[in-house]
């Protein structure tokens, strides 16, 4: 019985398929291994027909997975819907501080009385910080709020918020210091993709305009935001 069921296992293929740009390193990889197991295939991505969908977060078409696929497994994605709640460390942070709030009805942590900014008695006090010269009133308080926590003297750690797989941490002992930090790593990196765009940008050539794609929840949100450049760094 055993080595029927283990005859049949070996029998069984099964399909992935990828939804992600190439430069998406960690899916690429898992892609990569998948590829070298002979009991998985890998379906063109405009298929239906799969087991397991590798793809970036944000191009996941959700709202289209059947839940079971026609082989009779259900179907699988790397990332669970809104995942990015809780990996992204801007929007963890706001999720935190909602969710402590929440459930004290209201009432602040021990002496959040007294900030701008709620902190959570379980994490180390945490700020989401902008371009310190293009920030709106919520963010500008952000800023303020840290300005105070800095005058103990303790010196804070200011990661990027999402996608630089450890790259750009800053350690700044001083408010002054982390605002010039801050500053210069957004406009690196801003000179960096004009410079990325660029070198990708090709000479005109007439073509036919292919019709654009209807924009996502998030794609609409932030063409409506305009142009303004954004870093968010947490502290």
């Amino acid at each position: 019985m055993a080595e029927d069921t283990a005859t049949e296992q070996e029998n069984v293929t099964y399909y992935y398929k990828v939804n992600a740009p190439s430069g998406f390193s960690i899916i690429m990889g898992l892609a990569a291994t998948l590829k070298k197991l002979p009991w998985w295939q890998e379906k063109p991505a405009t298929s239906d027909r799969f087991h397991l969908l590798l793809g970036d977060r944000w191009e996941i078409p959700y709202n289209k997975l059947t839940g079971k696929s026609e082989y009779g497994m259900q179907q699988t994605v790397n990332y669970f819907k809104g995942s990015h709640l809780l990996t992204l460390k801007a929007a963890m942070v706001k999720q935190l501080r909602k969710y402590v709030l929440d459930q004290q009805q209201g009432e602040a942590v021990e002496g959040n009385e007294k900030r701008k900014i709620p902190q959570i008695d379980f994490m180390p006090d945490s700020f989401i910080l902008t371009n310190p010269d293009d920030a709106e009133p919520e963010e500008q308080a952000e800023w303020d709020a840290l300005k105070e926590a800095m005058q103990s003297g303790v010196p804070y750690i200011i990661k990027p918020s999402h996608g630089s797989k450890g790259e750009g941490i800053l350690l700044c002992g001083t408010y002054d210091e982390a605002v010039h930090k801050v500053r210069q790593r957004i406009q690196e990196r801003k000179e960096k993709k004009e410079a990325e765009r660029g070198e990708s940008e090709q000479p005109p050539e007439e073509e036919e305009e292919e019709p654009q794609k209807p924009l996502k929840p998030w794609q609409k949100a932030k063409k409506k935001q305009g142009p303004r450049s954004k870093c968010v760094y947490v502290a």
